[in-house]
């Protein structure tokens, strides 16, 4: 199964990449294809014009067409997002918003939140569970918060802290769910035409 893994913050010293590694590593263990989406990376300007904002007549951005290329092939998506005044990172909204439903529709997601303070980014985490459900992603119900997240996971990823038990059966349970829904749906798939695109 291919599974896009979204960060959210592009801070300098942020810690999106961490986590981001640590669910990487965690999906390919369990023989799936994880592709990580960096903000960061992609560095897609403050949202003026969404890609479907594009008539026919003028051609949108090159890097917007191969985003939505690469974010249409994935099966599943984990969105990995900081708190920033108890609201979710700006450039994951930034990156979401730049694509069409039909990008997301169809498809499962799951969130996991951090902060580096005691509380791992709950309220962004609700905030960004209701704008993925509007875009037409099956959100599902388990999460993942990691709070004090700069001495639980190191740089290359790995679980370091005293919670590294729990971080890791949590994100199992996360990821049992996602490959149960994410299966089913894609037999669905299989065997009929989704309702509407």
């Amino acid at each position: 199964m291919k599974v896009g893994v979204i960060l959210g913050s592009v801070r300098p010293g942020r810690m999106s990449c961490r986590v981001g590694e640590h669910v990487a590593g965690a999906l390919k263990a369990r023989g799936h294809t994880p592709k990580i989406f960096d903000p960061a990376e992609s560095q897609l300007p403050l949202l003026e014009k969404p890609l479907h904002f594009y008539p026919p007549n003028q051609e949108p951005p090159a890097v917007l067409k191969k985003l939505q290329q690469e974010l249409s092939e994935q099966d599943a998506f984990i969105f990995v997002t900081a708190e920033y005044n108890f609201n979710v990172a700006p450039a994951l909204l930034n990156f979401v918003h730049h694509f069409p439903y039909n990008t997301w529709r169809w498809r499962t997601a799951s969130v996991i939140s951090y902060s580096m303070g005691n509380f791992g980014g709950m309220i962004a985490q609700q905030t960004l569970r209701q704008t993925l459900g509007v875009i037409g992603l099956a959100v599902l119900p388990s999460t993942v918060t990691l709070p004090n997240v700069q001495v639980q996971i190191d740089e290359q990823g790995n679980c370091i802290g005293e919670r590294k038990e729990s971080i890791e059966k949590n994100i199992g349970k996360l990821m049992d769910e996602l490959d149960f829904f994410s299966t089913a749906v894609l037999a669905k798939k299989e065997t009929s035409q989704v309702p509407f695109n």
